[in-house]
């Protein structure tokens, strides 16, 4: 992508994310809670992670565990959350990264590998790696203190005027240096997310089946100093959260039939999790929007007040209403 290419489409995002602020609250609530899953789900999945979208949120949401993954798998997917609810609480008062230290970011880190490797998690590795299919050798450990350091310093002396440049110019940097022995990828792709919580952004996240054309890209960057690809797609990434929440298919208020979670809960007066079990179960319909989106018609909230009183009135159980709705 060249620069004016780059600077077109880094203020075509800029104006789409202006039209968040008419964004109905209920809507966008129920899509950070979406997101901040589908976060954890990607980028642990890039990793290797078998979890899927809905099985990362029953484990950090209902606190369950999967019949046949394997109990790293589980941990990361909890750790991931931990840390990305951290780096929420991190961003909440910050209007650019003046105020963000290094030690912050190892904090992450220290969530992403708790209980997975204690020793290393939290601390800058102490030898050398190797990046799995990649040519890129990432830099002596004797040398990745001063890296930091020089990284540290790029983004408190930024003015934050082009952040989602500085987005991606440092998750690119700490891929690249590599700091830790394990959780680099989603060390980086939490920083990145962190710069554009604090820009006023959305989440964004790196599909699964991105994952080969994201490691290449990333390959290139570092092998012939080309961003190009890299750019592309990581601005089409933050593109596509923002066209996600600014879809009429999910957040218009315009489409009164197509009920996200968080608005069902307010109408039918049951919780979230409450919702998201009874869909679990197959008592409650859905469609799915973009990017797997779920959604919900204009009769559910109905159809919710209908289980509760047959849960109530005739005391039937879950299991027995889902034979009387679907005969």
């Amino acid at each position: 992508m060249k620069v004016f290419n780059l600077i077109q489409k880094i203020q075509l995002l800029a104006e789409k994310k202006s039209r968040l602020k008419n964004l109905d609250n209920f809507d966008r609530n129920s899509l950070d809670n979406w997101l901040q899953i589908e976060l954890t789900y990607t980028s642990n999945a890039i990793e290797g992670n078998t979890l899927t979208h809905q099985e990362t949120m029953l484990v950090v949401e209902e606190g369950l565990s999967i019949p046949g993954k394997k109990v790293y798998e589980i941990q990361e997917a909890k750790n991931h959350y931990q840390a990305l609810m951290l780096v929420k609480k991190m961003t909440s008062n910050l209007k650019d990264l003046k105020n963000f230290r290094q030690n912050q970011l190892l904090e992450i880190h220290q969530i992403i590998l708790a209980g997975i490797d204690n020793f290393n998690a939290g601390k800058y590795r102490s030898v050398g790696v190797r990046i799995s299919g990649s040519s890129h050798l990432p830099p002596n450990p004797l040398k990745v203190p001063d890296l930091m350091d020089e990284m540290e310093k790029k983004w408190q002396n930024d003015d934050f005027s082009n952040p989602l440049k500085l987005a991606c110019d440092l998750h690119y940097e700490l891929a690249s240096i590599h700091p830790f022995t394990d959780g680099n990828g989603r060390s980086a792709r939490l920083l990145f997310n962190l710069v554009l919580l604090v820009a006023g952004y959305p989440l964004s996240f790196i599909s699964p089946s991105e994952r080969v054309t994201y490691l290449k890209s990333l390959e290139k960057a570092n092998l012939t100093q080309d961003l190009t690809d890299y750019y592309r797609l990581m601005l089409n990434c933050i593109e596509r959260s923002l066209d996600l929440y600014l879809s009429p298919e999910t957040s218009s208020p315009s489409s009164p039939s197509k009920l996200t979670v968080n608005k069902l809960a307010k109408l039918s007066k049951e919780s979230e999790s409450t919702i998201r079990h009874w869909t679990k179960l197959g008592l409650l319909p859905i469609s799915k929007g973009q990017n797997n989106y779920a959604y919900y018609d204009e009769s559910t909230p109905q159809l919710c007040r209908k289980i509760r009183q047959l849960q109530k009135n005739q005391r039937f159980n879950l299991d027995e209403i889902k034979q009387i709705l679907n005969p």
